[in-house]
């Protein structure tokens, strides 16, 4: 149970950016994806294009994007960096 309330608590956390400067949760993710090895400016934007398009704008939706179909073309290291990444997201919900 305690995982599904955390899973409903990541549509309440609102991500609108990925911006470092822009809040302390936005400077979390920066820090969780960084230790991660996937934090970029691509990825960044990559990300600030889908959150609010075609994932919602929220710590979910980044969850959604770190895991989805484009992690896992991308062979099985990064597959399980964005695993771990997206699982220590998850955690901040916590």
């Amino acid at each position: 149970m305690v995982l599904i309330d955390r899973l409903r608590k990541t549509h309440e956390l609102p991500l609108p950016n990925l911006d470092p400067d822009a809040g302390r949760l936005q400077a979390e993710v920066a820090r969780i994806l960084r230790r991660e090895g996937i934090w970029s400016q691509t990825f960044r934007t990559e990300a600030e294009q889908v959150l609010g398009s075609t994932e919602e704008a929220s710590v979910f939706g980044l969850i959604q994007h770190l895991t989805g179909a484009w992690a896992k073309s991308q062979g099985e290291e990064m597959r399980l960096a964005r695993e771990r990444a997206a699982g220590r997201v998850m955690e901040i919900a916590a």
